[in-house]
């Protein structure tokens, strides 16, 4: 999955980190969160090297003084207990994504300490349990912030999602899942004058 993120100017710090082992990750995550360095993790994500669960993570330049934390290799069941504890505590979600690895769902999060707004996290729908979820959560006054999409087992493709309640930002109206690439092309190509792409 693809977030759109502003341009910077080239002096600001990136930094990417990919092929990392899980214990890896772990043991330099705390090291890239010091604020000293001046950089945020943007995105995380899993997948499978033949056999071996690697991770990547994405760095960029801090806009805000707002603590992260990151939280990856967890299941479903998991990530929903450590999301509920989080978000009671005042952290609420930047990035998800997820993926499947020796028979087991995955997903990685991305948090900040701020006054969010509340948040609705759902794992492992189908298609139309997403679809019906995005339906009822527009419904209460949420809006789709983030989702992710994978090859579960057996080829079914599963998706992770969460809401923001709406607190007067634009949201997002406009969802189209299993397109072709020209069909992306030609959807983004009519909507250019309103819309803007949020996530591919």
């Amino acid at each position: 999955i693809l977030m759109m993120i502003p341009v910077v100017h080239a002096r600001d710090p990136w930094i990417t980190q990919t092929g990392l082992t899980l214990a890896q990750l772990n043991s330099r995550k705390d090291a890239f969160l010091n604020p000293k360095l001046g950089v945020i993790p943007l995105q995380i994500s899993g997948y499978d090297d033949h056999g071996t669960a690697l991770y990547s993570v994405l760095w960029g330049p801090a806009t805000d003084s707002d603590p992260r934390r990151i939280e990856a290799g967890l299941n479903a069941a998991s990530l929903q207990f450590v999301d509920a504890f989080y978000q009671n505590d005042g952290w609420r979600l930047t990035w998800l994504n997820g993926y499947h690895f020796d028979g087991v769902d995955y997903y990685h999060a991305i948090y900040r300490q701020s006054a969010g707004a509340e948040q609705v996290l759902r794992l492992g729908d189908s298609l139309s349990g997403f679809e019906s979820a995005d339906d009822q959560n527009r419904a209460t006054g949420h809006y789709l912030e983030n989702f992710c999409s994978f090859r579960s087992a057996s080829g079914v493709i599963r998706y992770g999602a969460f809401w923001n309640k709406s607190g007067g930002l634009s949201p997002i109206l406009l969802r189209f899942m299993n397109q072709t690439t020209a069909q992306v092309d030609a959807l983004v190509a009519s909507h250019a004058a309103e819309w803007r792409i949020h996530n591919l």
